[in-house]
């Protein structure tokens, strides 16, 4: 993507899922593939519990917005990935 304009950041923020299942249970699930590597002694991962990945970077907007006590209207462009 390519912004022809000055980008500038305020705060970051994660929103991870309060739900969690087995790496087990997510290989069976297909939320994780065969190649990709836990790392040893992970035994869980975060599972979404009916949020879209749209409700989940819409947590994380609000999140770090209030980390830099901006208002919403400052938000030109949101990204996520």
């Amino acid at each position: 993507m390519r912004v022809d304009s000055r980008v500038g950041l305020a705060s970051a923020a994660l929103w991870l899922p309060a739900g969690r299942c087995t790496t087990e249970d997510a290989l069976v699930d297909g939320v994780l593939t065969d190649d990709q590597e836990v790392p040893p002694g992970v035994d869980s991962v975060p599972e979404g519990q009916g949020e879209s990945p749209e409700d989940m970077a819409a947590g994380a907007v609000l999140r770090a917005l209030a980390g830099a006590d901006r208002p919403m209207s400052d938000v030109d462009l949101l990204a996520y990935a």
